[in-house]
């Protein structure tokens, strides 16, 4: 190995010196004069050997990564720093109860929010179960002792479903609901998330599908009926947002024509 990075420095130095792009790239600032000249020999062995340990060492630096290369690595380290929590030693209950959150990923079709009348131009994230007869679902898990209710909804969603962004206010609901394989009641809230940021690896990767699709469709896979009230409570709460920034813009507009007949009369 010694002996291919002694002919990797030559060749290197020799095509350092001998290139003339290269040697006018390569130059030195002098503060003073304030100009560029070509490194002498000695400078160029010293940048050469900087290359060839910084080729050696540092492979994984900002140098030599691209940036689809870089974005990967940065939600690789993120995605070891995040794992799924496991166990139930900090779960929360309520009267017996296990408290369950989640939240209900979202995103527009289209960038300028129009009309959601039809629902057309609105899509919701739903990701498999991890039993093959419970069909699709919205990500949601046990709210624990150590964490608000809010930060269970993001961590629990940035788990199975590996998606972030701007989480509501308050929640959908709250819905009262048995297991139908086990004898056990659950507490469960949802909240809207509007996604920003979808990242390409995440803890549940292996084990979970996600999709994006419309409300109608996430209606008909979704197999959970308090899920399927609570996509029904954000569409509602949606539209009544779109309706009030309607309302203002044209209060807004009403305002400025009496301001300008004001000024004209």
């Amino acid at each position: 190995s010694s002996l291919y990075l002694s002919l990797y420095m030559c060749i290197l130095y020799i095509y350092l010196t001998q290139s003339p792009f290269l040697s006018k790239r390569y130059t030195i600032h002098q503060k003073q004069r304030r100009q560029s000249k070509p490194l002498s020999g000695i400078q160029t062995w010293v940048v050469t050997f900087q290359v060839v340990i910084r080729f050696c060492f540092f492979r994984d630096s900002y140098l030599f990564v691209s940036k689809k290369n870089l974005k990967r690595q940065i939600e690789l380290k993120n995605m070891v720093a995040l794992v799924s929590r496991t166990g139930r030693h900090l779960q929360r209950y309520n009267k017996g109860r296990r408290q369950v959150v989640g939240c209900i990923p979202y995103r527009y079709r289209i960038s300028n929010q129009t009309s959601l009348e039809d629902e057309e131009g609105l899509e919701v994230l739903v990701i498999s179960s991890q039993k093959k007869s419970k069909g699709m679902l919205f990500p949601k898990g046990g709210w624990e002792s150590d964490e608000s209710i809010k930060e269970a909804a993001m961590r629990e969603t940035m788990e199975e479903a590996g998606v972030s962004g701007v989480i509501g206010e308050c929640a959908l609901g709250k819905w009262i609901f048995k297991s139908k394989s086990h004898d056990t009641s659950y507490e469960g809230y949802m909240f809207p998330l509007l996604v920003k940021e979808q990242l390409e690896f995440w803890p549940e990767k292996d084990i979970r599908q996600r999709k994006w699709m419309s409300v109608s469709e996430a209606k008909e896979v979704c197999q959970h009926g308090w899920m399927k009230e609570a996509l029904d409570e954000l569409v509602h709460l949606l539209r009544s947002h779109q309706q009030h920034e309607k309302k203002q813009v044209g209060l807004c507009s009403i305002k400025a024509r009496r301001a300008n007949l004001t000024c004209k009369y």
